[in-house]
């Protein structure tokens, strides 16, 4: 951008240092000592206070540029009112968009003034403050000067500094032994002293107190920096410390001087205030006795520091355990009192208990505040398993099927106790069918374990066997666990006959007895339904087959009733052998039972062979036979009688003999297929033979009531 030259004495700005004679700018960017520029400056009459400017002149035409600023003094330039040497001194910077390349500082005594802090024209300090150090006894005050190039701006000067000739600290009052946390008395004094040790009259020095030796790692409370009075001394009230110990010092420093240390004192305990557990937390495993490492608990002040007493303390010891706490001064012991005893600030003991976990346990003692610390506890070795699931019900299957069983590892106060390897399980059942186990639900059987570092295996059964089963799980070394389950039928499948084979008469009605046929699953557990189930009962027999729910009665419709899993009936049949029956019903696998009919009462005897003329004493020849069948035509194997029914022999003498005997009747039993032979069987007199001829003979079979006459035969004499 093009700008007008400022016209002929236009005034910008100007500084000090360019209204300077160029010799004296000569003396300065020489590098002279800046007391003699500050002179320099006070002689020639020319402001060192304020901003500074810049002035220049221009003839002729032409296009040109210029920037123009200004460049101010530092401000706020500050000094302790009293110092020992050396003297901080600091200040404000420079404000506005010029910004100083660097300070230099000068010091005035009355009429003189010299360069301050090591700094000079052509040594610019970058920093806001500086130490001036090798400062003699007096009051001065000091300048700071920013610049810029060739352009400075001079502070206004600051307040008066008077400093002071002593050399080291003293202290004046010794710190004497205190209670902790209470004030040390008589109050602490420091005094300003020369090198001969002699108090140095100047106020408002800072003396700042610090522990010098320290044996208890102690806290030093209180206003620990005082400024000295009048006559250089500070006093310290208020002052304490914390923790109780011998051989505590003080040090006492202040800038510029040589520290001092303190005599030797002693803090000791406050009055006791609460109790504190001293020794680290314990782990341990459950037992109803003291089994831990030894606890510590201390009786101590507001600041932690041990306190003694003349007389014994009993202990209150309690846990916020869910199981049994005991505590005692001895190990492996049942629960005792604990006591501090007197003359001392400890109480040790050990700890048992019954739950693992973290327990917080507590100790109190009255008008003391109570300490709590967090244990642990680990379950002790493991003793028993134990089932921690709820008894499951499940139906009768094949695989595994039942919600997931859990058993737990424990110790002998029920707490779980983690495997250190791979456990396998054994599980049974007394199921009276077949039970399975598995890890997964829907398997065959397998293997069940716990994994290392787990107290528990989870696992699902199977049975085959409807009721209420007990199963076991067991390992070596530790108690079994035993839980009942329900195992309910699975769906219906088939029909099956639970009764045993009978035997019975053939009959036209139902007879025997009962005959049982069930409802069951696939694995042969009874099924009930809730509604009646109609039965379609059929047999293979040639003869005439009869089914009812009742004995002797007409045939009827049997059915499994409602709420029901079995029907009972009974079964006639008028064929006797080995008939096949068959139990039916819709959706259902059949069933088949194998009966047995026998024959029925003899109902109808039948002369087979008719008897034929003979001579007396001669058998009959072919031999006589009778037929014996019950109502149904079955043949029966019966005793049958045989006697004389009409004896036309002189005076009746005629008889019956058989193979030489005489017998009357002659009984001879059928055979299987109802035939009854009569051989050997002759008619002779009871003394001569011959006396029983007659013509018109008749003989009679019988069996019970029921009896058949032959034919007429004639006898002769022999």
């Amino acid at each position: 951008m093009r700008t007008a030259p400022p016209r002929h004495g236009r005034r910008a700005h100007r500084s000090s240092w360019d209204r300077l004679p160029f010799g004296v700018r000569g003396w300065l960017s020489a590098g002279l000592g800046g007391m003699l520029a500050v002179a320099l400056l006070v002689l020639a009459g020319i402001p060192v206070a304020g901003p500074a400017d810049a002035f220049w002149r221009s003839t002729g035409r032409g296009v040109g540029s210029a920037v123009s600023g200004t460049l101010n003094a530092p401000t706020g330039v500050t000094v302790a009112a009293t110092s020992t040497s050396p003297v901080s001194v600091s200040w404000t910077a420079s404000g506005g968009t010029t910004v100083p390349t660097g300070y230099f500082v000068t010091r005035t005594a009355g009429a003189s003034t010299i360069a301050a802090c090591g700094s000079s024209a052509t040594a610019l300090l970058t920093t806001t403050s500086c130490s001036d150090t090798g400062v003699a006894a007096g009051t001065y005050t000091y300048a700071v000067t920013a610049v810029f190039r060739s352009w400075t701006a001079v502070s206004a000067s600051s307040g008066s500094v008077v400093v002071i000739a002593a050399t080291k600290l003293g202290f004046t009052v010794q710190p004497t032994s205190a209670v902790a946390g209470v004030a040390i008395t008589p109050s602490i004094a420091v005094a300003l002293q020369n090198a001969a040790g002699t108090t140095v009259a100047a106020a408002g020095v800072a003396i700042t107190l610090s522990i010098g030796t320290n044996p208890a790692a102690g806290t030093l409370s209180g206003t620990v920096t005082a400024l000295t009075n009048s006559s250089g001394i500070a006093t310290f009230a208020g002052l304490s410390l914390d923790k109780a110990a011998a051989g505590y010092t003080l040090s006492a420093a202040s800038p510029g001087l040589t520290a001092a240390t303190s005599g030797t004192f002693t803090i000791t305990p406050a009055a006791a205030s609460k109790l504190a557990f001293t020794s680290a937390p314990v782990t341990t495993t459950a037992s109803a006795t003291t089994n831990s490492t030894a606890i510590t608990v201390q009786r101590q002040d507001a600041f932690g520091n041990a306190v003694t007493s003349g007389t014994a303390s009993a202990l209150t010891l309690t846990s916020n355990t869910a199981g049994t706490a005991v505590f005692a001064p001895t190990n492996l012991a049942a629960a005792a009192t604990v006591s501090i005893a007197a003359g001392s600030s400890t109480a040790t003991f050990f700890y048992g208990d019954t739950r693992v976990g973290t327990p917080t346990i507590t100790a109190a003692s009255t008008g003391l505040t109570s300490a709590t610390q967090v244990e642990t506890v680990a379950a002790a070795a493991a003793s028993k398993l134990v089932f921690t699931s709820v008894a499951v019900t499940a139906v009768a299957s094949a695989t595994t099927n039942t919600s997931a069983i859990t058993v737990q590892r424990q110790d002998a106060f029920n707490n779980p106790a983690p495997a250190t390897a791979v456990t396998p399980l054994t599980l049974t059942s007394n199921s009276g069918g077949t039970a399975i186990f598995a890890p997964t639900s829907g398997a065959a059987g397998s293997t069940v374990s716990f994994a290392t570092g787990s107290s528990t295996a989870t696992f699902f059964h199977g049975d085959t066997r409807a009721g209420t089963p007990v199963i076991t799980a067991a390992l070596s070394g530790l108690t079994s666990a035993t839980q009942t389950e329900t195992i309910t039928p699975a769906s219906a499948s088939k029909l099956a006959f639970t009764s045993a084979t009978r035997s019975a008469p053939a009959s036209a009605t139902p007879n025997g007895t009962a005959i049982t046929v069930q409802r069951q699953d696939a694995f042969g557990n009874a099924v009930t339904s809730a509604t009646a189930s109609p039965l379609t009962l059929t047999s293979n027999t040639s003869g005439t087959a009869v089914f009812g729910p009742t004995s002797g009665a007409a045939p009827a419709t049997v059915s499994i009733a409602a709420g029901a899993s079995t029907a009972t009936f009974y079964y006639g049949d008028t064929k006797i052998g080995t008939p096949t029956i068959t139990a039916a019903a819709s959706g259902l696998t059949s069933a088949s039972l194998s009966e047995t009919v026998t024959a029925g009462a003899a109902a109808t005897l039948v002369f087979t062979q008719q008897p034929g003329n003979i001579v007396s004493g001669t058998p009959f020849s072919p031999a006589i036979k009778v037929s014996a069948v019950d109502a149904f035509g079955n043949p029966v194997s019966t005793a049958i009688s045989l006697s004389i029914a009409n004896n036309p022999s002189l005076l009746g003498v005629g008889r019956l003999w058989q193979n030489g005997v005489s017998t009357n009747p002659v009984v001879v039993t059928s055979d299987a297929s109802g035939v009854a032979t009569f051989s050997g069987v002759s008619i002779a007199g009871a003394l001569l033979s011959g006396l029983a001829s007659g013509n018109g003979y008749t003989l009679q079979a019988t069996v019970g009531s029921v009896s058949v006459v032959s034919t007429a035969f004639n006898v002769t004499a022999g």
